[in-house]
């Protein structure tokens, strides 16, 4: 997986806007157009608009640097089972462990059944 390192910046071009990592990698380009009825014909952003997403798309390692910073306060407190393993086989309901529990039976039942 290819890492785009922090922090990433927009700038605005000719046509709209261009998002770049630190090493100056394009991550995503953002058209626009001057009025909203151009943008609309176009099926692009106004400028307001573009400049706002390009903004929020280039917050995004700070979002994602926060939530690991998160998940590293979690990881740190002491661990407990948790209550459900997906590891562990559960039955899924009542019929199902009785089918466990009786399987001779159950499989003696289907030959005698043949």
């Amino acid at each position: 997986m290819r890492r785009l390192k922090a922090p990433w910046s927009a700038q605005k071009t000719e046509g709209g806007y261009r998002v770049r990592d630190s090493h100056g990698r394009t991550l995503c380009y953002i058209y626009c157009r001057d009025d909203e009825k151009n943008a609309e014909i176009a099926n692009v952003l106004t400028w307001d608009e573009g400049r706002r997403v390009a903004a929020n798309i280039a917050k995004l390692p700070g979002v994602a640097e926060g939530s690991r910073r998160v998940g590293r306060q979690q990881n740190s407190l002491p661990k407990t089972p948790p209550p459900f393993s997906p590891r562990v086989r559960h039955p899924q309901s009542l019929s199902e462990t009785k089918l466990c529990d009786n399987w001779g039976d159950f499989r003696l039942s289907l030959i005698l059944r043949r």
